[in-house]
């Protein structure tokens, strides 16, 4: 407790001290190296110390930094990994742990290059209490992921990120379950709000710190498509699925697809890993109001039971626009049990079923062998869907279709050209401006290429422009 007397600036702990705790315990830990279980078990108690010292010694210059990560990464590496676990969740926020310090006190950069614990000024104002809260926080975070980049080559990484996943999926229902039953309790939506914020932006610096190399291995990504089959089914149980959330359920299917169709070897061990989506795709394909999804996962269920043992072509297509590569589907067709294509790596939409397909020739880059005189009629039509993302993508489908000499498109010339633009004149950038990508390029690909003028009084320039 900080007595009164304690005026701020008063010194609780002096610089050689601190100094002298960390050396000893990266002494008996790091140099030591002997990972016992009740050495692991007193580090343990004392590690959110220490990483708040680390957090503290990146903001500036001191020789503690190096002494405090290698203690936190040692003990990272030589614990069990539900107890590695635990200690990154209450690091990142997630879960609690004792309180490390007064919250009085804070570190202070120390004469010799060192930090010691002082007693702080008191902040009355509350917005700026709240936004050293926050920034506190987020700076953690970015600790934490630096931390986590030192272990690239251990699953721990990939382990974390698909945990906070997991929580945000059991945030996103718990939050769901209060509102169907109309359920209030103030403080706890409170705190699961803050923890889903903590959670999003967990989920956000991994995924911009790594990339797709946070998935390091075959049940990485297994997890990650089942985490996002689950996430699906609070959506539809809930009837609240999203443009995103269907976009994320597109690419996790399309992804187990691919693994399907020979992306990777599968194992033994990788079947086992998938058994848990069966309950869920069984699900999907029962309430999800998009027909070409249901029929994916129904084909994927049967796929992944049987080991891969019996595909269909709704799989293989999937597949090969996920790896894009349907260029092997004209060279090499199969037989299907279903004569409908779909493809489900795409910004598919709920109301507009046959924008799959239209994602699916975005994704592959390739005009699939299915796409008839009719089916390009029906692109046109799509780039007039009031779903912008759905439009969008049906202006940039036409376009490569043109720069593939699709015989549909170079014999419809002057419809393609008038629908891009007519695109031109919408109010959203992201149509509009794949509307210029499409004309600009069209215009160099086709047969005949000719300046068209276009009225820009619709918003953009009051004089008229040359596309060329």
């Amino acid at each position: 407790v900080v007595e009164d007397y304690r005026q701020v600036g008063t010194v609780i702990v002096e610089e050689s001290e601190l100094t002298c705790c960390v050396d000893d315990i990266y002494k008996v830990c790091v140099i030591g190296n002997d990972p016992s279980s009740r050495l692991l078990e007193s580090l343990k108690a004392v590690i959110p110390a220490i990483f708040s010292l680390y957090c503290f010694t990146t903001r500036g210059v001191s020789h503690l930094r190096s002494g405090c990560q290698e203690i936190l990464l040692w003990f990272l590496q030589k614990s069990e990994p539900p107890v590695a676990m635990l200690v990154l969740k209450q690091l990142a926020g997630l879960a609690q742990s004792s309180p490390v310090m007064h919250l009085l006190y804070h570190f202070t950069a120390g004469s010799e290059g060192g930090v010691k614990l002082t007693v702080k000024e008191t902040v009355s104002d509350e917005d700026e209490t709240l936004y050293e809260k926050v920034s506190s926080e987020q700076w953690r975070i970015e600790c934490l992921v630096q931390l986590l980049s030192n272990l690239q080559e251990n699953n721990l990484t990939g382990d974390f990120f698909i945990e906070c996943l997991k929580g945000l999926t059991y945030l996103a229902g718990e939050t769901e379950d209060r509102l169907a039953t109309n359920r209030t309790d103030g403080l706890l939506e409170w705190e699961q709000r803050e923890q889903q914020l903590v959670t999003l932006q967990l989920i956000a610096v991994l995924c911009e710190r790594f990339g797709h190399l946070i998935l390091n291995n075959t049940v990485h990504v297994i997890e990650f498509v089942i985490t996002t089959l689950d996430r699906c089914c609070v959506n539809l149980t809930h009837r609240t699925e999203e443009t995103v959330e269907a976009q994320t359920l597109s690419m996790g299917m399309g992804l187990i697809a691919a693994m399907l169709g020979g992306a990777v070897q599968l194992t033994s061990t990788d079947f086992d890993a998938m058994k848990p989506m069966l309950p869920r795709l069984e699900q999907i394909a029962v309430l999800h109001p998009d027909p070409v999804i249901q029929e994916l996962a129904s084909d994927l269920r049967i796929t992944v039971a049987t080991h891969g043992a019996f595909s269909t072509e709704t799989v293989a297509t999937a597949a090969q626009s996920t790896m894009g590569n349907q260029n092997k589907q004209d060279d090499k067709p199969t037989k299907s049990s279903h004569p409908k294509e779909t493809c489900p790596v795409t910004g598919s939409q709920r109301q507009s079923p046959t924008s799959h397909s239209v994602g699916g020739m975005e994704h592959g880059n390739m005009a699939t062998p299915g796409n008839s005189p009719r089916n390009f009629h029906q692109i046109l039509q799509i780039a007039f869907d009031p779903e912008v993302p759905t439009r969008a993508a049906a202006l940039r489908t036409i376009s490569r279709m043109v720069q593939q000499r699709n015989p549909d498109a170079l014999s419809n010339q002057e419809k393609v050209l008038s629908v891009f633009l007519e695109n031109l004149k919408h109010e959203d950038s992201f149509v509009y401006l794949s509307a210029i990508q499409a004309a600009a390029f069209t215009q160099t690909s086709l047969d005949r290429p000719k300046t068209l003028h276009v009225n820009w009084n619709q918003g953009l320039q009051p004089d008229e422009r040359s596309i060329m």
